[in-house]
């Protein structure tokens, strides 16, 4: 067995169409709508919006 920080681009690939496949019975299913998979893969999904802050903005000027 590998160690657990060692990365499998193979296995990796295998997940993620075995979740395509998921995602998509789901839906097939009725279980869930195509947005809430959307939702629930997207890209800061994991994050939790609460706790979240903002650090500061930027003050952007175009020139003609």
């Amino acid at each position: 067995m590998p160690p657990p920080d060692t990365f499998n681009a193979s296995e990796r690939s295998r997940e993620k169409e075995r979740a395509r496949r998921d995602d998509l019975a789901q839906i097939a299913q009725g279980a869930d709508t195509p947005v809430q998979v959307r939702d629930r893969n997207g890209l800061f999904s994991g994050l939790d919006p609460a706790r979240g802050r903002l650090l500061g903005r930027r003050r952007i000027r175009l020139e003609d």
